[in-house]
């Protein structure tokens, strides 16, 4: 390969990235998808949105303690049957 094919190609896969980056960024900050944005940043959403968004009996919001018991009880179980 030559040089010129190598700074071509260089030059491509550059405005190919910035490119990318220009829609990824356009695509997070479009009204309807800020939201999810937010929500991405801060780690929580509105209850609205998830309402809104989501179907409550598909994606069920635990507790971080309640996720905490249910792992437990479950270890606990796979350990009585060993033995």
């Amino acid at each position: 390969m030559t040089w010129g094919m190598m700074y071509v190609l260089h030059g491509l896969a550059g405005v190919g990235l910035i490119a990318l980056i220009m829609v990824h960024v356009y695509f997070g900050l479009r009204p309807e998808k800020l939201p999810i944005t937010k929500s991405m940043i801060f780690g929580w959403m509105s209850r609205d949105f998830y309402l809104k968004e989501h179907d409550p009996k598909r994606w069920v919001v635990e507790t971080s303690s309640s996720h905490l018991l249910r792992h437990l009880r479950h270890g606990l179980q796979g350990l009585e049957g060993e033995g």
